[in-house]
């Protein structure tokens, strides 16, 4: 879920004329936007912790039915089967579906990720103080 995250963030980023390959908590790479990752950071308690625990408690006795186990190189692991990957789905879309209150402001959790990085532009070019996005 933190990597679907970090893709709605990078969309976010981008779609509001940011650069993301600038930061200011994660070290810039190569290979990896940095500013996605910053914006993630915000919203990673909501997004990506708690649809894991309600995925768990709903799967907890039944995990079988959605995860697969394997060998590769002498190495177990676990792979999601098609249903697990629907649940992980449908459960990270119900969270960004969600609504939250900001400054005022009633939308869903998805339209606040796109939101912040506007106010980031605008705090940027100096239209505006920025205030952070907090939980809670």
């Amino acid at each position: 879920m933190a990597s679907l995250l970090y893709a709605e963030c990078l969309l976010a980023t981008i779609s509001a004329g940011l650069d993301p390959s600038i930061s200011f908590i994660h070290e810039p790479e190569k290979h990896r936007f940095s500013l996605p990752l910053d914006i993630k950071d915000i919203y990673s308690p909501l997004l990506v912790a708690n649809p894991a625990f309600t995925i768990y408690k709903r799967v907890r006795d039944r995990a079988r039915n959605y995860f697969r186990e394997v060998r590769i190189r002498g190495k177990r692991g676990v792979y999601l089967n098609g249903y697990g990957r629907r649940l992980v789905m449908k459960t990270y879309m119900d969270y960004l579906a969600k609504e939250a209150t900001f400054l005022g402001r009633r939308m869903s959790i998805r339209s606040h990720i796109y939101w912040e990085c506007r106010r980031l532009r605008e705090h940027f070019l100096g239209e505006s103080e920025y205030v952070t996005f907090r939980l809670g």
